[in-house]
């Protein structure tokens, strides 16, 4: 796969990264310690963001169950593939944004390993970050690795890098008046992402949701690996260790995998509005 080269068909996600590394980059604190040199590694591997990830780190892909989410990351990331899983599959919803099933994990089903017509269908459980496991396990990965993925109360990687919340929130602006924004989620409004960035840290060191995903993520690890596939944690503190990924520290994965260098570039990937990114994630 060249290097910016957008998918725009599910078939073509089949085994695109057999034998890699697929990383799952979540929204949590540990990303803010990312480095900016790591940050654009990630870049350049098989990646997938969750959550507001891309004023971190632009992934080559992006899944998302809110459509409000999948825009800001087509707005940011105009050479990623940006997937949108829905509870039924359908024509998309926004230009530039692939459609998805998503469906609740069921243990007596397991993990497909290839997304397949009339209804290319990933399976989650109230989690984006299982979904994005499915997704990995589509594309080939030899080895999941998780980045930002704590889920341990609601603080985000933003209460810790103060200096992207402005880009948000001029970005957010853009999404006020789109009349399909709550479609699959009534909660999931222009002001509920609002009131996500305004969120101050003290108010987000509240439990990440009701219920544990540690047994999930358990029963997705154990599906994983008897197909061949390894799953890491790159923090030694994360529902994803609880669950049974190895802890394996990001500097020692980037390093290790030989296929540095290969995959996503910046310059592509900021095609479109370099300066004004760089301007507004001071990067410069």
């Amino acid at each position: 796969m060249a290097a910016g080269s957008q998918v725009t068909s599910f078939e073509e996600l089949n085994g695109l990264h057999r034998g890699e590394t697929v990383f799952i980059v979540g929204a949590g604190p540990q990303l803010a310690s990312v480095t900016d040199t790591q940050a654009r590694e990630l870049e350049r591997r098989a990646a997938i963001g969750v959550n507001l990830t891309f004023y971190r780190v632009r992934t080559r892909y992006f899944l998302s169950a809110y459509i409000g989410q999948a825009m800001l990351a087509r707005l940011r990331m105009p050479s990623s593939t940006v997937m949108h899983m829905r509870p039924v599959y359908g024509p998309p919803l926004s230009p530039g944004i692939m459609p998805l099933r998503r469906c609740n994990f069921d243990t007596s089903v397991g993990l497909t390993g290839a997304l397949a017509a009339p209804e290319p269908t990933l399976f989650t459980l109230r989690n984006v970050a299982l979904g994005a496991t499915h997704l990995a396990h589509v594309l080939g990965a030899r080895r999941i690795a998780y980045v930002g993925v704590e889920q341990r109360n609601q603080l985000h990687y933003w209460h810790l890098m103060p200096q992207v919340v402005p880009a948000m929130q001029r970005d957010i602006e853009s999404l006020r008046d789109v009349p399909f924004l709550a479609a699959d989620h009534p909660y999931a409004t222009y002001e509920s992402l609002v009131r996500k960035i305004a969120r101050t840290a003290e108010e987000s060191m509240v439990p990440f949701w009701r219920d544990s995903h540690e047994p999930s993520f358990r029963e997705y690890f154990s599906i994983l690996r008897a197909a061949g596939v390894s799953v890491v944690s790159t923090s030694p503190d994360s529902v994803v260790r609880d669950a049974g990924a190895d802890f394996v520290p990001l500097e020692q994965i980037l390093a290790e995998d030989p296929r540095r260098g290969s995959g996503f570039s910046e310059s592509a990937d900021l095609s479109g509005t370099p300066s004004r990114l760089r301007d507004d994630l001071g990067r410069e």
